[in-house]
Order: C-alpha cells, then structure tokens, then sequence
C-alpha cells in the first residue's frame, strides 16, 4: 500500500453500504456505552470537524461527531462519517491536539478504511444480531493495520495544512499517544471489577495503537513535501454563521 497516496475525490454523500454500516455500529456503540450531552464539547468537536472535512475530498459527507462518557481516553471513526471520541481525551488534549486527532479519524473515513475491512470480511458468515458488534470491532481493529494508520496520518497532516493549522501538531498528538496507550493499560489493570464481557468490550475501544516511534518518523519525513505540495485554504468568511 501507498501509504502517501491521497484519497479519491468522492462528491457523493455516504453511500448504501457505509449508511448501513454506520447505522449499525452506532446502534451497538449506543447500548453499550454512554454518549455525553456536552453542549460545549459538542461545539467544539462540530467546529473543529468542519474546518477539517470541508478541504478534504468527501466535503458533502455529513460527519456526525459523538462523545463517550468513560474514563478510558480514545478516539475512533466508523464508514459514513462517524467520530467518536472519548471525553476523557477531550479533557486531556488541547484543540491543536484535538484537531490532529479529528483529522486523523476523518483521514481513515475520506480512505474507507473500515468499508474496505468489511469488504475484505463480508463473505464471512455474520449474524444479524452482531452486525453492529463486528462493525464496531472492525472499526477499532483499524488501529492494528499499520499502513491504515501511516495513510491517515498523513492525509491527516494534508488536511491540518489545508485547514490553516500547522502540519506539524500532528507529531504532538502522536507523542501524546504514546502516554496515553500506558494510562488506559494501567486503567484497566485496576478496573478489577469489570465483566469479562465489558472487560473485552473496553480493550477493544482502547486497543493498542500500532508502534508509535515509527508513525512519528514517517510523518517527520513527510512534513517538508506536505508543506510544499498544499496550501492554506481556511477562510474565516467560510465558517460565519
């Protein structure tokens, strides 16, 4: 895989299988974990979001952003448009910070990662009843792909150029990963209360992210030809309501 290749221009709203998609793992996510009524987070995440996805290459998709109530920090997206992050992580990043890591995830939506992953598994046998489970699974799963992640992190950096930020938080946001992989680990060590069944539930929702010292360095080799090759395209006049 092209881990610098750019995603296809795509003017199309979200399409059958990735509504279904979503629909189904954000169903699965709803019964299982406590979505925060945070007005101000929800600006933020809503502002900082649309700044993003207007220069990336699905600028019709409807992204839809969610916070988690846990005390595990992370952050995910599902096909069609679907972020979530934790509230935790919110409190822990500032909003450079928080933008890399929105622009990651949207990265990972803008390439289809997650339909791809389902497309690569679809002919297995699925229940109905644990559609969602799968999707939410595949979604969280997409931190092990290593090229998944260095692709994203790299049009993440594009689109954080391209939205007026500096490519550069994206180095930030990855260093601070790193801690936060060690606290959710010893969270959970500590949580010796859990269910098996929550217990495999919240390792999924903070899988490991794959090694973090490299991701670091390939995005390093790239900042210089990102900040060559895009311009700023943030308008101010363009987010005035």
């Amino acid at each position: 895989m092209d881990i610098t290749a750019q995603p296809g221009r795509d003017e199309m709203k979200a399409n059958y299988t990735e509504q279904a998609l979503a629909e189904g793992g954000h169903y699965f996510i709803w019964l299982n974990f406590k979505f925060e009524d945070d007005f101000e987070g929800m600006n933020k995440l809503n502002r900082i979001g649309a700044r993003i996805t207007k220069y990336s290459e699905r600028p019709n998709l409807k992204f839809k952003y969610f916070i988690i109530d846990t005390k595990y920090k992370n952050a995910f997206a599902m096909p069609g448009g679907y972020v979530y992050v934790t509230n935790s992580l919110m409190s822990r990043v500032n909003d450079d910070q928080l933008a890399a890591i929105l622009a990651h995830e949207i990265a990972h939506i803008t390439h289809k990662h997650g339909l791809k992953k389902f497309e690569e598994f679809q002919k297995q046998a699925w229940l109905k009843s644990l559609l969602g489970q799968k999707i939410f699974f595949y979604s969280t799963d997409l931190r092990k792909e290593m090229d998944y992640e260095l692709q994203s992190d790299i049009t993440g950096a594009r689109y954080l150029k391209r939205a007026g930020y500096d490519p550069a938080i994206a180095l930030s946001a990855l260093n601070l990963l790193k801690d936060i992989d060690e606290e959710n680990r010893r969270e959970l060590e500590r949580d010796m209360e859990l269910e098996p069944e929550r217990r495999k539930l919240i390792k999924k929702l903070i899988e490991n992210h794959p090694p973090i010292d490299e991701r670091i360095q390939k995005v390093s080799g790239q900042l210089d030809t990102i900040n060559r090759e895009e311009k700023v395209l943030f308008d101010e006049k363009d987010f005035v309501f």
